[in-house]
């Protein structure tokens, strides 16, 4: 005789939405000869970080790079 499980899905509740992903803070740096430091920036990831950096420092994306703060 087989017994049941009671390890089953909970499929009665309803779904949690998904939480928003953890911001982080970026330095922000331009390409030049020598790099040169813009300033910071939240966001999720690396390409955010590099899209809002180019937005708030009024750069192309392309001429910048991020580095995650410890």
């Amino acid at each position: 005789m087989v017994e049941g499980t009671y390890l089953a899905a909970n499929t009665g509740g309803m779904a949690k939405e998904p939480e928003p992903p953890q911001l982080s803070t970026w330095d922000i740096f331009k390409i030049a000869k020598k790099s040169v430091w813009l300033g910071s920036v939240e966001a999720p990831d690396k390409q955010a970080a590099v899209e809002k950096g180019a937005q708030e420092f009024k750069t192309e994306a392309w001429r910048l790079y991020a580095v995650a703060r410890r």
